[in-house]
């Protein structure tokens, strides 16, 4: 299947608000995993040496920076609603009061 630029994508890489070729698509998905998988050797770390100061929030900011790219993407829309519409706006009105930045 090609799209109007000439570029092959399957209907799952381009059934979205933000079509994609299946060369993005890939790249997109193979940094996103590799990602994720450092992340989950970080947080065996930090699990097993919480003291080391290097590990302490690493994993959890980077899950959420990946997160943010994945929701601005545009591509996942009805999932993030699905998933994060009730409990979002909630939280944050609540952290927006009590966290406070170092």
């Amino acid at each position: 299947m090609y799209n109007e630029k000439g570029e092959y994508g399957t209907a799952h890489t381009f059934d979205t608000q933000n079509p994609q070729s299946y060369k993005a698509h890939r790249k997109v998905a193979y940094r996103g995993g590799w990602l994720l998988f450092k992340l989950a050797f970080g947080s065996w770390i930090h699990g097993t040496f919480p003291e080391w100061k290097r590990w302490q929030f690493w994993t959890s900011t980077h899950i959420i920076k990946l997160t943010l790219e994945l929701w601005q993407s545009g591509r996942h829309d009805k999932e993030f609603v699905a998933i994060f519409d009730t409990v979002i706006p909630e939280k944050l009105q609540i952290y927006r009061q009590d966290v406070t930045w170092k």
